[in-house]
């Protein structure tokens, strides 16, 4: 699936023509833009399988950055947390001011790389929300709700899923793997 793919589903589901290109100067597909990105966030967010990697934090101007991440799974010590998009070392009260190895990461994947089953739940959940921001509560809105659920349960019986705990592994797959 494509962007343009995605935004003409969603264009569809509120009953407009589809269109040829993601111009963003138009202002209903900048609109667009804005739900997909949070959509698109919302679900890499959690960390798969395919955007969840092992990185060394490195330190910028004294500091131990992360805002490059979707979200920080395990920082490998229980003190430490992210505070202003920083390692914040809870014991010591002060942010961390050397690197971190073997840190689990939500990593951003570009479009083209991401799971189709997870391309179509993040464009049916656009839709959903362009429905309800377009149109308000309408009956659409209820089969796009209900697509989604579908999708979101294809997607994440495929791949598996950290809950925040770098385990690695989903409800639908803990019970099956050793």
């Amino acid at each position: 699936m494509t962007k343009l793919e995605a935004l003409n589903l969603a264009l569809r589901a509120i009953g407009q023509s589809a269109v040829a290109s993601v111009d963003t100067n138009d202002p209903d597909v900048a609109e667009w833009q804005n739900v997909f990105d949070t959509a698109e966030r919302d679900i890499l967010g959690a960390g798969y399988d395919f955007n969840t990697e092992t990185v060394t934090l490195s330190v910028v101007s004294g500091k131990v950055p992360v805002g490059q991440y979707l979200r920080i799974v395990d920082l490998g010590n229980t003190d430490l947390t992210v505070r202003n998009n920083k390692v914040y070392n809870r014991a010591t009260g002060a942010f961390v001011t050397t690197a971190i190895p073997n840190v689990q990461a939500v990593v951003d994947v570009d479009w083209e790389d991401i799971p189709h089953e997870f391309q179509m739940w993040i464009a049916t959940r656009t839709a959903l929300h362009y429905i309800l921001l377009i149109k308000g509560p309408v009956a659409e809105a209820s089969y796009y709700q209900s697509l989604e659920a579908q999708r979101q349960g294809r997607a994440e019986a495929l791949y598996s899923y950290d809950y925040g705990n770098g385990s690695g592994i989903n409800k639908l797959t803990s019970k099956y793997r050793s």
